[in-house]
């Protein structure tokens, strides 16, 4: 990363705005007072040096500091005071990536701007500039991400094809008849995933680039500790001159670094512009 791309992403950084609900991000000069996602109040995340400005709030050699010093040492005694301080929010954004080809996930943001698990290309750290373009079309995508397009992530089609075989013998071997239309139809319903994951893989082989927009990420549930929580990605694009607004899922937390309005890359197909995805995907 280059001294120019730095001083931009630390820019973008210090003027975040942040939810302490939902940890949904916002550019400051939306000057939003609360979160659109969860409608909490919004706080100001300033930058983790900038303590002078805020110590002329409470001078250091006050009466007012003196008590403060005192209660702080009487309440830390009693093991009722403790460290809240952690990663720095440049940390967050910067210092961690998952790789949405092969799903690995980098504590520290490898030099490489490639996964040096599958060789796909890292997700950009969050900024208010577009990364690379995406290459030329066809593209080659990792055999480790179509392993689990059409493997982990498309458990319940699998599912939906056993059933249905299991419906056809069902129906050859006993006269149960109902019973095997109820189960090759539910089977067919589950395995149409297959057309889901056929989709993202023709956008993302043979889709078109062009700038995209993140509206918005959710969250669904409570975040605990040694649970895994999902997200939801919506994302806001144009294909023949007309605004789509598609959606992902994942269980990659680095996604609520995402702010609104920041912009993306979005493959699509002209003819289909349902099949798109964000590039690089979404672990």
């Amino acid at each position: 990363m280059d001294a120019h791309q730095t001083s931009s992403s630390e820019a973008d950084i210090l003027g975040a705005v942040i939810c302490t609900s939902c940890e949904s991000l916002y550019q400051v000069a939306d000057k939003r007072l609360s979160c659109e996602n969860c409608g909490h109040s919004l706080m100001l995340a300033e930058a983790s040096g900038d303590t002078e400005r805020l110590n002329l709030a409470l001078p250091k050699f006050s009466l007012a500091g003196k008590l403060a010093d005192a209660a702080d040492r009487q309440i830390q005694s009693q093991g009722l005071l403790f460290e809240s301080g952690g990663e720095s929010l440049r940390e967050q954004m910067e210092g961690h990536v998952s790789c949405g080809w092969c799903g690995v996930h980098y504590d520290e943001r490898p030099t490489d701007p490639n996964c040096t698990t599958c060789g796909g290309v890292l997700p950009p750290p969050p900024s208010l500039e577009l990364g690379d373009p995406p290459p030329v079309t066809p593209r080659a995508l990792p055999r480790q991400f179509l392993m689990r397009l059409y493997g982990r992530y498309a458990i319940s089609a699998w599912i939906g094809v056993v059933m249905m075989v299991s419906a056809v013998v069902i129906a050859v071997m006993s006269e149960s008849a109902l019973t095997a239309l109820v189960l090759f139809l539910v089977g067919l319903a589950l395995s149409s995933n297959f057309w889901i994951a056929r989709k993202r893989h023709r956008g993302l082989k043979d889709g078109i680039p062009t700038e995209g927009k993140i509206e918005s990420v959710h969250r669904y549930g409570e975040q605990q500790k040694g649970s895994t929580p999902m997200y939801r990605v919506y994302f806001r694009f144009e294909a023949n001159s007309e605004p789509v607004r598609s959606m992902k899922f994942t269980y990659d937390s680095t996604v609520i670094n995402h702010f609104v309005g920041e912009p993306v890359w979005v493959v699509y197909l002209p003819s289909e512009p349902a099949c798109c995805d964000v590039w690089p995907p979404l672990a």
